[in-house]
């Protein structure tokens, strides 16, 4: 079995000894040498290890040694075991601190079950209310701090998350999530006279050979020559079939491993493809239920999920999750992972609220079998905040990432990258919650600290810039919005992550900032190019289109918005009356007609719009409560002011009772003012 730390010293001790020239000078491998040898200089094992690295020849037994050393200081030292964790981690490129689904107790080999990456480190101490950070709001310490709790010392297990960079909101920059960092495949222990990958024979047959060139592959991939490990082990694949047979245990670690490079590859179809081919053969070898089998059936479905199916991911993982109930237990970690996985790609398969509730009953299992603040019961509280924010509890959202954020700054500190992923997630939250200037500081200091520590054009600085800009416009100052925007093109141009989002948002709020023209020529600018035929529009066209209605009204022709809202609509009747852009630009040119004159025809086109709200959003929805107060307005335009005094008070109460964001109405920024005899008229 392979430990938590053991892998983590495996990794160490290469990047030490067999790591190349250049990443010997790597400033970082610097640290991680002065690091082992400040801790380690007086072991003698390590000693005879430092000694056989430098007569370039250092025995895997040696290695052995060393590393089994190392696991004994890591047990007394956890500062020790802890820095070394976060300095291995940022040689492989990834988050400082382990996410689960990393280093885990599976069996080695092909058979390590891979799932999407959390950022939480484990922590070492129950948390207490006077270790709040006094730059965070204060929060009460959480209820399981008083218990006194001791976190558990077992390794943690694999465990999927919802990547901590925020959400992609209308303006957000367009990042790929990561590929999940699971568990790394290690290929059979070499025997204790096996020679060094250096000193290797060239036979490609001999069983010694075959197994060092498993350990080249391996370390290709894990010192990050992916395409290497991947072709390393596809050679391996074919002398082991011809010698040992398609379906020998050593044959199958190797087909499983080429699996998994292949999906770290990019090349996510072929390695489910892989992992399906697999599967028969160690149902035959193994047996359906042994864990080993299971495991292979986890990571079919993660990378069928990964291959943009999520809808089958959710159903492998679901037919998987009876079977190790059955075959592990209920409460057993592997069990859990599957249950977690389940609840992943369901939310990814569009259903958030049931993944909301599966996270809402996977997290007390959490917490009784691991602890409160062990990582994987951190990163099950992630998930929980993140799906709540998506199912519209942005408050739930805020409050629970309040608490993670207060735990990730005590223990890596304010400026820890995966601190900083996570205070970008309250500061959305916050936002979206209703504290648009408190969103909108939060941003600011981020945005300075990650300049300072990353550099301006990192895609973390640039998310947190673009939510600035963003947070600024809505806490009221569109002027700003514009300017940060503006900013953010000149120096990036067409180079800036997300441009046609960021230049979709610099119309918005330049129309905002008063220009309506501008904003008008904007958005023609980043129309023109696009076929005008209803399968080309996406979100963030169909957005830009309804854009370009309102500013060309608001610029003085709302003759010329009625005529594009015709023709926006004309070009999508297939995708029926309730699609949310077709009632967006109804909802424009309902308002245009009536800016032209046509009173009447605005009327009728209010009272279609509020009809078909009402049925498909009920009659509480907020955009139900807008399209309401444009009927009641165009009623007293047309000489119906007893009919609208009824319109409007039902509008005004329907506010105060509820008052989420709407795509529909937010669209066109429409404001709303109470006149001094209680109506609402809109203004702009």
């Amino acid at each position: 079995m392979v430990s938590e730390f053991e892998e983590i010293a495996g990794h160490a001790l290469a990047y030490l000894v067999w790591g190349s020239q250049a990443a010997r000078g790597d400033p970082v491998v610097g640290r991680l040498r002065a690091l082992v040898t400040g801790v380690m200089g007086g072991s003698p094992a390590f000693a005879r290890l430092e000694q056989e690295a430098a007569e370039g020849a250092a025995g895997l037994e040696t290695m052995r040694r060393a590393r089994e050393a190392m696991e004994a200081v890591a047990g007394i030292d956890r500062d020790f075991a802890r820095e070394l964790r976060r300095i291995v981690r940022e040689l492989q490129g990834l988050p400082a601190h382990e996410p689960p689904g990393g280093l885990t107790d599976e069996p080695p080999g092909p058979f390590t079950e891979e799932v999407p990456p959390a950022a939480v480190s484990p922590l070492a101490a129950p948390v207490t209310e006077d270790t709040v950070p006094a730059a965070l709001p204060r929060v009460a310490a959480p209820p399981w701090a008083e218990t006194g709790d001791a976190v558990p010392v077992a390794p943690p297990r694999a465990e999927d998350a919802v990547p901590f960079a925020p959400p992609l909101a209308e303006d957000a920059v367009p990042v790929a999530p990561p590929l999940p960092e699971d568990a790394v495949p290690v290929a059979p222990p070499l025997p204790e006279d096996a020679v060094p990958v250096a000193a290797a024979r060239e036979d490609a047959e001999d069983a010694v050979t075959m197994r060092n060139r498993a350990w080249l592959a391996h370390w290709s991939g894990e010192t990050g020559d992916v395409a290497g490990a991947r072709e390393q082990y596809a050679v391996l694949l074919e002398v082991s079939e011809r010698t040992l047979g398609g379906e020998h245990p050593e044959t199958l670690t190797t087909r499983a491993n080429l699996a998994y490079w292949t999906g770290r590859a990019g090349d996510t179809t072929e390695a489910r493809e892989l992992y399906a081919t697999l599967l028969p053969s160690c149902g035959r070898v193994l047996g359906e239920e042994h864990p080993e089998t299971l495991t292979v059936r986890a990571n079919h479905a993660r990378w069928t999920g990964e291959a943009g199916d999520p809808e089958r991911a959710r159903e492998l993982y679901a037919e998987l999750l009876p079977v190790r109930e059955v075959v592990l237990g209920e409460e057993h970690p592997d069990t859990l992972t599957t249950r977690a996985n389940l609840a992943y790609w369901t939310g990814r398969c569009g259903r958030a609220a049931d993944a909301c509730d599966m996270y809402e009953e996977l997290l007390p299992v959490r917490e009784r079998v691991s602890g409160h603040e062990d990582p994987e019961t951190l990163v099950t509280r992630a998930n929980l905040a993140h799906w709540r924010g998506e199912i519209g509890d942005a408050a739930g959202a805020r409050d629970l990432y309040t608490v993670l954020a207060w735990i990730r700054e005590r223990d890596a500190g304010r400026d820890d990258p995966e601190t900083l992923a996570v205070r970008a997630r309250l500061a959305h939250w916050t936002g979206e919650a209703g504290d648009a200037r408190r969103a909108r500081d939060m941003f600011a200091e981020l945005v300075t600290v990650q300049e300072r520590t990353g550099g301006a054009r990192r895609p973390e600085t640039l998310a947190a810039r673009i939510d600035l800009a963003r947070w600024t416009g809505e806490a009221g100052d569109a002027a700003g919005a514009r300017d940060h925007y503006r900013r953010l093109l000149a120096e990036g141009g067409n180079g800036t992550p997300g441009a046609p989002a960021v230049r979709a948002r610099l119309a918005y709020w330049t129309g905002e900032a008063g220009d309506p023209a501008l904003a008008r020529d904007l958005c023609l600018e980043l129309l023109v190019l696009q076929p005008r035929t209803p399968d080309v529009y996406g979100p963030e066209t169909i957005a830009v289109a309804v854009q370009l209605i309102r500013w060309t009204g608001e610029a003085g022709s709302p003759s010329g918005a009625c005529d594009l809202a015709r023709d926006f609509l004309s070009l999508r009747v297939d995708l029926g009356p309730d699609e949310p852009g077709n009632l967006a630009a109804l909802a424009q040119l309902a308002r245009w007609a009536g800016e032209a004159g046509e009173t009447a025809e605005s009327l009728g086109l209010s009272q279609v719009l509020f009809k078909r709200l009402q049925e498909s959003r009920g009659a509480g929805h907020h955009d139900t409560t807008t399209a309401r107060a444009w009927l009641a307005y165009w009623t007293s335009r047309t000489g119906q002011p007893e009919e609208a005094v009824k319109l409007y008070a039902q509008c005004v109460w329907g506010r105060e009772r509820e008052r989420p964001r709407s795509w529909v109405f937010d669209a066109d920024a429409t404001r709303w003012k109470v006149t001094p005899g209680g109506d609402v008229e809109p203004v702009g």
